[in-house]
């Protein structure tokens, strides 16, 4: 088994030589990487993840999923509370508005639960999450037709890691208005 690790390191290592060698496209005339060269700015905008967290929106964000566990095991009061204060200490956090939609679309609350969803896309339309929520939100309030529409955007985010959701939801709901042929497509 060693006479095996001895050709793969040097390998490995042959490779790492290979990426500090000089002259290489990324690199400008003066031998600095592009990437150096380049302002923090515009790297954010190109590299995805490189932006840095502020720590609203890190708290935002851990309210958020607190109150998604809360919520997961049926204590809406408590979720209700994370949320309240997730949207205090980062008032453009679209998931806790999100996520206020669900809750207070299980407490059978319909006019905070479109608010709450309206607010969340108006600040990120484009998110897969989101869109699914809200889709399901109208299919379940007598809209299939216009839920539809948000399953459809859902599924144009191609990074989005569950895309059975907004299928199956826009399946259910094509079948809820009669049009098997768009359910089988969906399904």
């Amino acid at each position: 088994m060693m006479h095996l690790r001895i050709p793969l390191m040097l390998l490995a290592l042959a490779g790492l030589a290979a990426c500090g060698a000089t002259g290489s496209p990324a690199e400008s005339d003066d031998g600095q990487s592009a990437r150096q060269a380049m302002p923090v700015e515009a790297r954010r905008d190109v590299i995805p993840g490189t932006g840095e967290e502020t720590d609203a929106r890190r708290r935002a964000r851990i309210r958020t999923e607190l109150a998604a566990g809360y919520y997961q095991q049926g204590s809406l009061k408590f979720a209700l509370d994370e949320l309240g204060q997730a949207v205090r200490a980062e008032p453009r956090y679209a998931p806790a508005y999100g996520m206020l939609g669900l809750v207070y679309m299980d407490m059978g609350d319909r006019s905070r639960a479109e608010e709450s969803f309206r607010r969340a896309l108006a600040i990120a339309p484009d998110d897969a999450d989101l869109n699914n929520s809200y889709g399901w939100f109208l299919c379940q309030t007598g809209r299939e037709k216009q839920s539809i529409a948000h399953f459809e955007r859902a599924l144009k985010d191609p990074l989005f890691a569950t895309p059975a959701k907004p299928l199956h939801n826009a399946g259910i709901c094509s079948l809820r208005i009669g049009d098997v042929k768009a359910a089988e497509d969906y399904f």
